[in-house]
C-alpha cells in the first residue's frame, strides 16, 4: 500500500512539473572570454551583424540581452531585430525594433575609452523547435547620433557581418590561435512545456520500473 500511495503521489508531483509554467532564463549564452577588451562590430549607419545560437528543446524565445561598446555617456534608444534562418535572412521567423531597451554600465573606459554596456530587450513570445538560428541586429539609433558596436567576445557562434562581407569566423586570429570572431549576447526565454512533460513520463516510468523489481 504505501509503495502504491507513493506512486500515486510521485505521478501527482511530476503531472504538476510537466504542466507547471517555467520561468524565463538563459537559452542560449555566447559570453566569450574578451568582453569588452577584443574588438566590435558595427550595428548602425548601414552596418548590419549576425550571429548563430542554437537551440537544444524546443522553446518559446522572450528577449535577448547584448553588449555593446559605446562613446561615454551615449544611450542605445532602438534597434531593429530579427530572428532569422541564416544571416541573410532567407527565412524571417520573427522580427522588430528594441523601443524599450534597458541599458546597464558594465564598466568603463576599456582599452578603446568606450563604455561597455548591457542591452537588454524584449522579444514577443517567439517559439521555435530545437534548431540552429542567427540573432541580427542592425539599423540601431544612438541618442546623439554617435555610432555603436556589438562587442565581439569569441563566444561558439558564428558571425556574419554586413559591411566586412560575409561570415567572419576565424577572422582575425587570437594570437597564435584562430578564433571565432562572435559577439556577446544571450537569448532568454523558456523551454516549451512539452519538455518538461517528456522529463516527468520518464521520472515516472522510472520509479514504475523500480516499483516492479521490489515487488518481485
Amino acid at each position: 500500500m504505501k509503495l502504491s500511495i507513493s506512486a500515486v503521489a510521485l505521478a501527482a508531483l511530476l503531472f504538476a512539473i510537466g504542466v507547471a509554467p517555467a520561468s524565463a532564463g538563459i537559452l542560449y549564452d555566447n559570453g566569450g572570454s574578451f568582453t569588452g577588451t577584443l574588438d566590435a562590430w558595427g550595428i548602425n549607419f548601414g552596418n548590419a551583424t549576425a550571429d548563430s545560437f542554437v537551440l537544444s528543446h524546443d522553446a518559446t524565445i522572450t528577449g535577448a540581452n547584448f553588449v555593446v561598446w559605446a562613446y561615454p555617456g551615449d544611450t542605445l534608444t532602438s534597434v531593429d531585430w530579427a530572428i532569422v534562418s541564416d544571416p541573410l535572412g532567407s527565412t524571417t521567423y520573427a522580427s522588430g525594433t528594441g523601443a524599450a531597451i534597458t541599458q546597464t554600465l558594465l564598466f568603463t573606459p576599456n582599452p578603446d575609452g568606450r563604455d561597455i554596456d548591457t542591452e537588454t530587450f524584449s522579444i514577443p513570445d517567439l517559439t521555435l523547435p530545437a534548431d540552429t538560428y542567427w540573432l541580427l541586429l542592425q539599423n540601431a539609433v544612438v541618442d546623439n547620433g554617435d555610432h555603436i558596436y556589438w562587442d565581439r567576445s569569441d563566444g561558439p557562434s558564428q558571425a556574419w557581418n554586413r559591411l566586412y562581407g560575409g561570415y567572419v569566423a576565424n577572422y582575425p586570429t587570437c594570437g597564435d590561435v584562430p578564433c571565432t570572431a562572435s559577439e556577446t549576447f544571450q537569448i532568454v526565454g523558456v523551454p516549451e512545456p512539452a519538455s518538461f512533460g517528456l522529463l516527468a513520463m520518464g521520472l515516472l516510468a522510472m520509479a514504475t520500473l523500480r516499483r516492479r523489481r521490489i515487488n518481485q
